[in-house]
């Protein structure tokens, strides 16, 4: 549009040079409108480009956090309690997949060499790839809108003196590849 006005000025600018624009009122309402229309189409096209490729506002943005604590359970046995922080820092709803929110949990040595890395998806597994959300009523989906918090639990009994590497994956919907993991060590006291 914006190039259709432009044509149209240039067009009449050369059929009759004495003239600034066109003659009659009809040209003229139909130059103006033509314009407006244009410089509407640009501020659309600059808002999307602002709000969709450089705020990223579209985007899913989660957070997640993995939170371990311990606590007394008895005399020769401790509760390792993991909280899964999930916290929408985007603009859009994020909806859980099929997947769900998984965690695995698994016993580290203590007695690894210094200096040398550790596998962290080495040692036994003690919980392997439990569903967190897999209490809730499937019929309505898993969502967290945006600047929402959400806590998920897991407890599981432990020995004291051991070693824990904790994976949490929160798989996205709409795409089943589409995941965040989150990794700590506990150590269980």
């Amino acid at each position: 549009m914006f190039v259709t006005s432009l044509v149209l000025v240039t067009a009449y600018i050369i059929a009759d040079p004495g003239s600034v624009g066109p003659a009659s009122a009809v040209d003229r309402a139909d130059l103006a409108n033509s314009a407006i229309t244009s410089l509407g189409l640009l501020a659309a096209g600059l808002w999307a480009l602002f709000t969709f490729v450089l705020f990223r506002s579209g985007v899913t943005n989660l957070e997640m956090t993995i939170r371990p604590q311990v606590q007394p359970l008895r005399a020769d046995t401790r509760m390792l309690m993991i909280d899964v922080g999930l916290r929408n820092t985007g603009k859009v709803v994020v909806e859980a997949g099929a997947m769900g929110c998984r965690i695995w949990l698994r016993h580290l040595p203590v007695d690894a060499e210094i200096g040398q890395p550790v596998d962290l998806d080495g040692g036994n597994v003690v919980v392997d790839g439990l569903d967190l959300l897999a209490g809730y009523d499937k019929r309505f989906p898993y969502e967290i809108e945006p600047s929402a918090e959400y806590h998920e639990f897991c407890a599981v009994p432990v020995k004291p003196g051991a070693l824990f590497s904790v994976r949490a994956t929160f798989y996205l919907g709409g795409e089943e590849d589409d995941a965040i993991s989150e990794r700590r060590l506990a150590f269980v006291e």
